[in-house]
């Protein structure tokens, strides 16, 4: 897709073709330097400060709406290069993303976490994000090697439920979490939920414009990791939010 929209642009928008043609040569490293200097800056920013208390929970919520909106449309492309089609398997790829969202979710809220028990929770969802997204090229490089086509639908299925198993997992924690430092329900409400379209749109521009196309698969699932490890050491760095009058959510 980056390569041709470059194309068209440079017939008819000279400026925007030489903006992708730049973005085609951005690699890994510099793709993961501006989020890991924001998170530094934040960090020194934000420590021993209150009112920064309340960025993390949102930054993870972004970044896990970024990678679950990448982690989608990248089961559909690879399913596509790896099964020659997608067609009505589209619908089932999604649904298997929505099935492991709702019982993510539903997870979470069912153990009814004691309040001292949600920060640690969200901290070893953050590092089951780093480990999934460091294990899947290992798996999609094995898929692709694979003489065996039948295995490739089920197994990106599971993929991409795991996924947003993960994904859902993170709500009600980071609701809770951020309920316990501004102690507004429509507040929190709107910030998380505004968090998440944002990073879901980015990465689904990301993905197919920039990502994929000139990182690899296995650059973009390295990307996402930089991303979800510096909103993790950005939620760490944070002083540790009073949740002992938290109410219950769910």
């Amino acid at each position: 897709m980056l390569y041709g929209l470059a194309y068209w642009s440079e017939m008819f928008a000279p400026t925007t073709h030489r903006l992708l043609t730049g973005a085609s040569q951005i690699t890994l490293w510099q793709w993961g330097l501006l989020p890991g200097l924001l998170t530094f800056i934040a960090g020194l920013i934000r420590r021993g400060s209150r009112r920064w208390r309340g960025i993390a929970v949102p930054v993870i919520v972004a970044t896990t709406g970024f990678a679950g909106m990448v982690c989608d449309l990248m089961i559909v492309f690879i399913f596509q290069a790896l099964y020659g089609y997608v067609y009505q398997h589209v619908g089932l790829i999604i649904a298997a993303f929505m099935a492991g969202l709702a019982l993510g979710g539903w997870s979470a809220t069912r153990r009814a976490l004691v309040a001292g028990d949600r920060r640690q929770a969200l901290v070893w969802s953050e590092i089951m994000f780093i480990a999934y997204w460091l294990i899947l090229p290992l798996v999609l490089t094995a898929l692709s090697s694979s003489t065996t086509t039948w295995v490739v639908p089920p197994v990106l299925l599971l993929l991409n439920t795991f996924g947003g198993w993960l994904v859902g997992l993170q709500f009600p924690l980071s609701s809770q979490l951020h309920l316990a430092v501004r102690g507004e329900p429509g507040y929190t409400a709107g910030v998380l939920y505004a968090a998440d379209l944002a990073g879901a749109f980015l990465g689904a521009i990301a993905v197919g414009i920039a990502l994929l196309p000139v990182l690899g698969t296995t650059g973009t699932c390295l990307f996402v990791v930089i991303l979800k490890a510096c909103s993790l050491v950005l939620f760490l760095t944070g002083s540790n939010p009073q949740t002992s009058q938290t109410p219950a959510i769910g």
